[in-house]
């Protein structure tokens, strides 16, 4: 797997996926960014970055109140990738999660990760997800699916981040 390069960016007043955005222009010099939901069209979903090459992904980290705090944005070269995904969430990786049924953040991100480089983000069912772990790499089995394999990552200061990849 190639290096992932990951930036992040306080939100201020403003659209949060601008900020994100701007990161991803950042991170992929000369590459154009756009939003085509695979469900309806629509300018939102996965990052897209053109000219081709570089897979993208974007997550937000809200803060006490439950507000987007801190833009996350990552590229890793797709060659041999079908699928990237990120996630990250405000905590330290042991704390428990908010999610019932899930243990611990770091568990839970990895899982957000990992349903996101598999495209079907929140229409998977989250039980149905198996996360092996050996230190800070993991595979993920997901129903129907190939395995998706992840790496911990450094994220912003008092957040837990993880990267997600399916290969073709």
């Amino acid at each position: 797997m190639e290096a992932i390069q990951v930036a992040w960016a306080p939100v201020a007043d403003g659209p949060r996926r601008a900020v994100a955005d701007e990161l991803l222009r950042r991170l992929a010099p000369g590459c154009d960014v756009s939003r085509v939901c695979a469900r309806c069209g629509g300018d939102h979903g996965a990052p897209r970055l053109t000219p081709g090459g570089l897979l993208a992904s974007t997550t937000y980290v809200r803060d006490g109140m439950n507000r987007v705090a801190t833009a996350v944005a990552a590229v890793v070269d797709g060659g041999g990738l079908v699928g990237f995904g990120i996630d990250a969430e405000r905590g330290e990786a042991s704390d428990a999660s908010d999610v019932a049924g899930f243990g611990t953040l770091r568990e839970w991100v990895r899982l957000e990760a990992a349903a996101k480089a598999d495209g079907r983000l929140l229409r998977l069912d989250p039980t149905s997800v198996v996360v092996h772990t050996a230190g800070s790499t993991w595979t993920a089995s997901l129903p129907a699916a190939p395995d998706v394999h992840g790496r911990d990552l450094p994220g912003p200061p008092g957040a837990v981040l993880s990267a997600a990849w399916r290969s073709a």
